[in-house]
């Protein structure tokens, strides 16, 4: 499929050409250009991020080119030729779109892709992975450097600064919502809306989204059977424990977890995260527990979820939407919290601990309502 959308962009812009009558000017023909290298370059890495090395090809192929059957190219080539691209797509694509044109590629998404990709490059699951040597391209070369390399954290950090910056200057942050009554900032719907909410509502968060993207299959299995959902798309338990208690301590540290009420005085995230037993779901009670439950959410081998929780986030309620299949949410690809942490990431990672990253782990804490991080420790 990737490969198809790849010829497709090569033969449009092949062919695109000014409209003068149809007021399609030359300088819409070179955006519309650049949007297709900007989607060449996207599909190219979602190939790369599965199969690691891939055969790239400059330009259209067709099934009687000489050519067609290439070898790949090396996942560090393409990484380099990534980093290049969305480098110089980030200089010549439009700082944002209309609302009537939102999702299409522009400066911030090209950079946030690209400090995405690098990030991905420095981690040492292909970062000098000894697991791949022996994995070789037709013409014998490594499909994979052996070799260990630090400054690609360094290179990450850079690309991620890079796009906090810009992101800053075009108004990007956290998505804040504070509390009508009391002024304060209120957790829960604060980070329900930095994934629920579009830019037209007012979420500043979002760096790219694919709009109306077809969610309708994610919200069908997210939701409990007794709500007209599959109720399958399950969630484990290491995550729901992965959660820190309100104290900023996990739940082995804890003096306020409760083994016999684990859902309770908990980061304000997990509620927002995951459907847990005994949360409401449109004004039900969800309880895959017990066998009795009048609402049909007992677990079940089939169209249930294996663990009892299910997803919560980027599931909204059924009724909101006239027609569950279509529901028309926009997909967010990248928010700038994550843009955030990939940052934090890089300079931990480059042992570079520093007031920066502590204040970075704090705002995004913050929101959430929990305790900033202890800078003694």
């Amino acid at each position: 499929t990737m490969s198809k959308y790849i010829r497709q962009a090569y033969i449009f812009m092949d062919n695109v050409k000014a409209l003068p009558k149809q007021n399609v000017t030359e300088s819409d023909v070179e955006t519309m250009k650049n949007e297709c290298r900007f989607m060449v370059a996207y599909y190219y890495w979602m190939m790369t991020l599965v199969y690691g090395a891939v055969p790239y090809f400059e330009d259209d192929m067709t099934s009687d080119s000489p050519d067609l059957m290439r070898g790949q190219k090396s996942f560090e080539w393409m990484i380099d030729w990534l980093d290049n691209q969305f480098l110089e797509l980030s200089k010549v694509l439009p700082d944002s779109w209309s609302t009537l044109y939102g999702g299409r590629a522009t400066k911030l998404a090209a950079l946030a892709l690209r400090a995405r990709i690098l990030l991905f490059a420095a981690s040492p699951l292909v970062n000098g992975n000894e697991w791949y040597l022996g994995f070789k391209n037709s013409d014998g070369e490594e499909r994979f450097s052996q070799a260990y390399d630090a400054n690609k954290w360094k290179k990450a950090a850079d690309a991620c600064k890079q796009l906090i910056d810009e992101a800053e200057k075009k108004g990007k942050g956290l998505y804040i919502v504070n509390n009508k009554e009391n002024g304060k900032v209120d957790p829960f719907m604060s980070c329900y809306g930095a994934t629920m909410r579009t830019e037209g509502e007012g979420n500043n968060e979002i760096i790219w989204f694919r709009p109306k993207g077809n969610y309708g299959d994610w919200e069908q299995h997210g939701t409990p059977r007794g709500c007209g959902g599959n109720g399958g798309l399950g969630v484990t338990q290491s995550l729901v424990d992965a959660f820190e208690c309100e104290d900023g301590k996990t739940i082995e540290e804890s003096e306020v977890y409760d083994p016999k009420e684990p859902y309770l005085h908990r980061d304000p995230r997990l509620a927002v995260t995951v459907l847990a037993p005994g949360n409401l779901y449109e004004g039900k009670r969800y309880d895959p527990i017990d066998v009795k439950d009048p609402n049909g959410d007992y677990y079940a081998p089939y169209g249930r979820s294996k663990t009892g929780y299910l997803v919560r986030k980027y599931v909204d309620d059924l009724s909101d939407y006239a027609d569950m299949w279509d529901c028309g949410m926009n997909a967010i690809v990248m928010r700038y919290a994550e843009v955030l942490l990939m940052y934090a990431e890089c300079k931990i990672e480059l042992n570079q601990i520093d007031n920066s990253v502590y204040d970075i782990l704090d705002d995004i804490r913050t929101r959430a309502k929990m305790p900033v991080v202890d800078r003694t420790r």
